[in-house]
């Protein structure tokens, strides 16, 4: 599978939990309770780096913040990577400010390492609140440990994968899935491909996102979409038609299959079939895209990701 992810800013100034002074204070954060009594940093995230340890004698609202300026009125995603030692139920802090603020779901299931986000909007007049660091702050007390990894909190409706930083906000510039255009036909042929979505249905309608899974030309003026109402579409002047809606979680697996041509126009999306008798317009293909990132715009860029790719024409 080949993942297409937008351009995004961490804005953690250290989700690498670097700690030059040996103090368990990740660096530039700031702290709520004893050092190597409520927290600690240790070692073994499952990426191999450090982790933030929130203990069993941490009380309710301890942990550690790392200040981040949030605007106010718009919403943002934090997620991180949760291990519970205990079986107790405990609900940690995502992103909060002024004095809005987003929690992870209660966790009350001994687990290993499992990815968690919660997304979320700001309610202040004047936004600058403080950001919890993808949920370092127990909200609830703890009665066992609980181990946090790649926090990242960032502006936008779900969560992308983990953008680390060291010493300020991290950033992933915007990824382009370029097609060679000589195999994606502009008259007549058969499209298919397994798609696989970074954020939910629910997502999608909360952040009206309108999601680009294939172009035939770089303005994104012919193709397959996924719009806010859950419906998936294609598109080329005057033939458009859409199937759906649809319900799924982030990271489901979609296969989809389109045949086009002067007999009409055929898509299928795991197994529910939409067509039109209406021809399909011929177009010069250049600047095919997987995805909706095209000619290095941050534009309608969604993470999702696309295999099993095959191209046929007729």
């Amino acid at each position: 599978m080949l993942l297409i992810e937008p351009a995004r800013i961490n804005l953690i100034p250290d989700a690498n939990f670097v700690d030059s002074t040996s103090d368990n204070i990740p660096d530039g954060w700031d702290t709520v309770g004893v050092p190597g009594t409520a927290f600690a940093i240790g070692a073994g995230g499952p990426h191999g780096g450090k982790i933030f340890r929130i203990l069993a004698a941490a009380a309710a609202g301890q942990g550690a913040i790392a200040n981040a300026a949030l605007l106010a009125l718009t919403t943002y995603s934090s997620s991180a990577w949760r291990r519970r030692l205990g079986s107790e139920a405990l609900t940690l802090r995502g992103h909060y400010g002024n004095p809005g603020w987003t929690d992870f779901a209660s966790d009350a299931t001994e687990h290993d390492w499992t990815r968690i986000y919660a997304t979320g909007a700001t309610v202040g007049a004047d936004g600058g609140g403080q950001d919890a660091a993808g949920g370092m702050t127990a909200v609830t007390d703890p009665t066992s440990e609980t181990q946090i990894s790649m926090p990242q909190v960032e502006l936008g409706g779900y969560a992308s994968t983990w953008i680390p930083s060291t010493g300020g906000a991290g950033s992933r510039a915007v990824e382009v899935g370029n097609l060679d255009s000589t195999k994606l036909n502009g008259t007549a042929g058969f499209v298919s491909f397994l798609w696989c979505p970074g954020y939910s249905s629910a997502d999608l309608v909360a952040g009206g996102i309108v999601g680009r899974l294939i172009s035939w030309r770089s303005d994104a003026l012919v193709g397959i979409y996924m719009n806010s109402n859950r419906r998936m579409y294609f598109e080329n002047g005057a033939v458009t038609d859409s199937v759906g809606p649809f319900s799924w979680n982030a990271w489901d697996l979609f296969r989809i299959q389109f045949r086009y041509g002067s007999s009409g126009v055929v898509l299928d999306v795991n197994g529910t079939v939409v067509s039109t008798a209406t021809p399909w317009p011929a177009v010069v293909t250049s600047g095919a895209k997987l995805g909706s990132g095209y000619d290095g715009s941050t534009t309608y860029t969604e993470s999702a990701a696309f295999g099993d790719l095959l191209l046929a024409g007729s």
